[in-house]
């Protein structure tokens, strides 16, 4: 084989595997993209009003770190049937329209019921949650930084970070509603972070949250 020869054969191996390197380096971003269609959000933080209509049916629960330092959970769930909030200290469950709030201990399987008239405040995000999952001021305030697509709880999230005064602030967006799914904040004096650790959607009902059947109530207070 001639000197021209080996030439060529090595050009073409080096052309081949130049287009081999192409294509991996294409799939391999590609891959990195969210792997679901979308309707809602596209990656991008939204207003809790924008969310309201499309996110109705939904058990959340926010795992976070309390002034103490002691490590906690809540949960809020809603549905067509009504409305529930979970936290260490008891339950809240309402059912839409039977005008009764319970309020429910779950090691001691007792409670009590009140009235309600105007159901309309649990018809919505309650404020606790809405504290950890709608960030849009400091999406719209901060100029952020897209860092990367990934995944939490295996649903497509990008990840933000931007700068608040002396601290790094980093949040993680679920693609399809827009909520925040993760966040942390770092300084030199300080650190917080909380997460999502459960987002269902779809087929949530209020069984998710108690069988009031296992429970002792008195009568309503009026």
């Amino acid at each position: 084989m001639n000197t021209k020869t080996k030439i060529a054969i090595f050009s073409f191996l080096l052309i081949l595997l130049l287009a081999c390197l192409s294509f991996f380096i294409f799939f391999f971003n590609k891959s990195k993209e969210p792997s679901q269609e979308h309707l809602y959000s596209d990656g991008l933080p939204r207003l809790r009003e924008e969310i309201e209509p499309i996110l109705t049916n939904y058990m959340i629960t926010v795992k976070y770190v309390d002034e103490s330092g002691n490590e906690k959970a809540i949960t809020e769930v809603r549905c067509d049937q009504g409305y529930g909030f979970i936290m260490s200290e008891g339950i809240s469950y309402l059912e839409y329209g039977s005008g009764q709030v319970y309020t429910l201990n779950p090691s001691a399987k007792t409670g009590w019921a009140v009235s309600v008239k105007n159901e309309d405040a649990y018809r919505t995000f309650g404020a606790s949650i809405s504290s950890f999952i709608f960030i849009y001021d400091i999406y719209q305030n901060s100029n952020p930084e897209k860092i990367k697509n990934s995944e939490l709880l295996g649903r497509d999230v990008t990840e933000y970070m931007c700068k608040l005064e002396n601290s790094e602030v980093r949040f993680w967006i679920d693609y399809e509603y827009g909520i925040t799914m993760k966040f942390s904040q770092t300084s030199e004096e300080s650190n917080s972070a909380w997460e999502v650790i459960e987002f269902k959607t779809n087929n949530v009902t209020l069984s998710d949250v108690v069988n009031l059947e296992e429970y002792t109530i008195p009568n309503i207070t009026q």
